[in-house]
């Protein structure tokens, strides 16, 4: 797979995601209100106030009976079965909706390319390098089983996994980093692990070079 190909494959893979987050906030807000079919204009042009990101993301911890804090006080099953109901019977609506976005809500392919490439080839958490990946993986110092599909090459992460997958919010950083962070710790947090997970990293090179003299 050449640079372009995995950078064509980060591409779609984000924003495959980052439409979903975009249409599941946006229903999520209109759920809530008792609006279970708002019109596509309506969802377009709601603009998200902070705090609904962190309700959508507390329901996250609720099970199907426990109930959304705020709003109309649905239960997370109820709310699941709105989600179903709207997908199943708006697919035009879905497909305006998904055209929408990547036109007017996200990063262009040519913008994605440039941040890409432009930025240092390191993760933004602990500083490790494709390069240095490569020379662990070759003295067989990379343990992961999912070497084969994660690791080879930095992915991109969200600096705040509850805000949109936009300029700004978005740094590369290598797989071990970007598995660990999930949406759990803030990005000053995790740096603080980057930094034990560098010396880690720094050992094993040590290591590696002492093994080879």
């Amino acid at each position: 797979m050449t640079s372009q190909d995995i950078t064509f494959k980060r591409y779609n893979s984000i924003r495959k995601r980052a439409f979903n987050n975009y249409i599941e906030i946006r229903l999520f807000y209109f759920f809530q209100r008792a609006i279970a079919n708002p019109d596509v204009n309506d969802i377009t042009q709601l603009i998200i106030e902070p705090g609904l990101y962190d309700l959508y993301a507390s329901c996250y911890q609720l099970t199907s009976v426990e109930k959304v804090q705020e709003g109309q006080s649905l239960t997370i099953g109820e709310l699941d079965k709105l989600y179903t109901n709207w997908y199943n019977n708006h697919p035009p609506e879905l497909r305006s909706l998904q055209q929408h976005f990547e036109n007017n809500c996200f990063l262009s392919i040519e913008r994605f390319v440039e941040i890409y490439n432009s930025t240092e080839r390191k993760c933004h958490y602990c500083n490790i390098t494709e390069e240095k990946i490569r020379r662990l993986k070759k003295e067989n110092k990379i343990k992961t089983k999912r070497f084969i599909t994660r690791g080879k090459t930095l992915e991109v992460d969200r600096i705040n996994p509850f805000q949109p997958y936009e300029e700004g919010n978005l740094v590369l950083c290598c797989y071990w980093c970007n598995n660990a962070k999930t949406d759990e710790f803030s990005e000053e947090e995790f740096k603080k692990i980057g930094k034990v997970m560098e010396e880690i990293w720094n050992e094993r090179l040590r290591n590696e070079e002492a093994d080879q003299k």
